[in-house]
């Protein structure tokens, strides 16, 4: 089963006001949800972007993560979801 949605944002109305707007300057837009945290799911992602528009031109990386503390009392979980969000996702999708 895939992980990553379509769908409606938790923040009611972001998403399809900011479709909305796009579109009525005459621009094609669409909104897609993936866990960023899954390289599997990135991959995906990136390979619907192609499908559907033929290229890539920009990417607007939104997702990041700050986990709480200092790096010697931080846990190995979230010190490695930090740098899947942070780093790993964003270099995926260069």
């Amino acid at each position: 089963m895939q992980r990553w949605l379509e769908g409606e944002s938790r923040i009611p109305g972001s998403l399809a006001e900011t479709i909305a707007s796009i579109q009525a300057a005459g621009g094609r837009a669409v909104a897609r949800r993936a866990d960023m945290s899954h390289e599997e799911d990135v991959e995906e992602l990136l390979n619907w972007t192609v499908a559907e528009f033929g290229r890539v031109d920009a990417v607007v990386n939104n997702a990041g993560i700050s986990p709480n503390g200092t790096i010697e009392h931080m846990s190995w979980r979230h010190f490695h979801l930090a740098m899947q969000i942070n780093v790993t996702t964003p270099a995926l999708l260069s």
